[in-house]
């Protein structure tokens, strides 16, 4: 009887062994298939942007570049194009003069 209780609890021992391997690479299987789903959907959903709002977002700021336009009316602020504004800095700096004063 001695002989047929060890060859059970090898079998058993052989068994839990197999059964924990097959499980740890069953787990390891599944952490990368989810990690690459996730990656896929983080791509899809945030970093894809449309060509089409880009473009649309690009002409917005071109035309406000180009233009202007009150920032704060109460304040008096106002934005003036980009142009103007470069040639006003490079004629401020120049002179050593502010438009403001």
């Amino acid at each position: 009887m001695q002989a047929k209780s060890d060859i059970r609890s090898g079998l058993i021992a052989t068994i839990i062994v197999v059964s924990t391997v097959v499980l740890v690479i069953m787990l390891g299987g599944l952490r990368s298939w989810f990690f690459q789903v996730r990656n896929e959907i983080v791509v899809d959903r945030v970093l894809t942007v449309p060509i089409t709002d880009i473009a649309a977002r690009t002409a917005r700021e071109d035309s406000v570049l180009a233009s202007y336009g009150w920032v704060d009316p109460e304040k008096g602020i106002v934005h003036i194009p980009i142009e103007k504004a470069m040639e006003l800095v490079v004629r401020e700096t120049r002179t050593g003069t502010s438009g403001g004063e």
